[in-house]
């Protein structure tokens, strides 16, 4: 890994002539952010990337045993027939849904696709119909195409989302193993 001199680097040199880069220089433009304010600045940014490390390294012996234990359990439903049923509430929808275009159509090689689907996330989408409806709205979907064997892969940012624990129900219903990655710990009491 290369050490990147944070105080030095400018990303935008480039894009300047010699000329262009001495009148855009912070020092010699009081308009922009004052020495004092920027010495600040790349202070909380270096925190913000420690805070970030201490993070990543406290996770490594607390996540890799569950994260191993998920990915063997769809490995074993995916060699069995099975598919990975995926659905994210909220901003977690997208990568939902990115995670099961990445099964089906391949990730970083070329393979076979393997058998996935996520889940509508409007009423529109699923064929719902009020606001009964929405609360139901993955576990409605998880109820008609979810079978035994499959695995139920939901992203929830709090791991209260209604709508997910539903669907969470609904699969232990259908004999479905689910992998939950939330940030909190209503999913795994459910």
């Amino acid at each position: 890994v290369a050490a990147l001199d944070v105080e030095s680097y400018n990303p935008y040199a480039h894009m300047y002539s010699s000329h262009d880069r001495r009148t855009h220089d912070v020092a010699r433009c009081p308009s922009r952010v004052v020495p004092d304010q920027e010495s600040m600045s790349v202070e909380r940014i270096q925190q913000h990337f420690r805070d970030s490390t201490a993070l990543l390294l406290e996770a490594v012996d607390a996540l890799s045993l569950p994260i191993a234990a998920a990915v063997d359990a769809m490995f074993a439903a995916l060699a069995n027939g099975n598919k990975i049923v995926a659905c994210g509430s909220g901003p977690s929808a997208a990568a939902a849904q990115h995670l099961a275009i990445s099964l089906i159509g391949g990730f970083e090689r070329e393979r076979p696709g393997l058998p996935a689907i996520v889940l509508a996330t409007d009423a529109s989408h699923a064929g719902l119909a009020g606001e009964a409806d929405a609360e139901q709205i993955f576990a409605q979907q998880v109820r008609v195409l979810g079978q035994t064997g499959d695995i139920l892969l939901v992203l929830d940012p709090t791991g209260a989302s209604a709508r997910v624990l539903a669907a969470v129900d609904e699969a232990h219903e259908r004999d479905m193993t689910v992998v939950a990655l939330t940030g909190g710990s209503a999913i795994e009491n459910a």
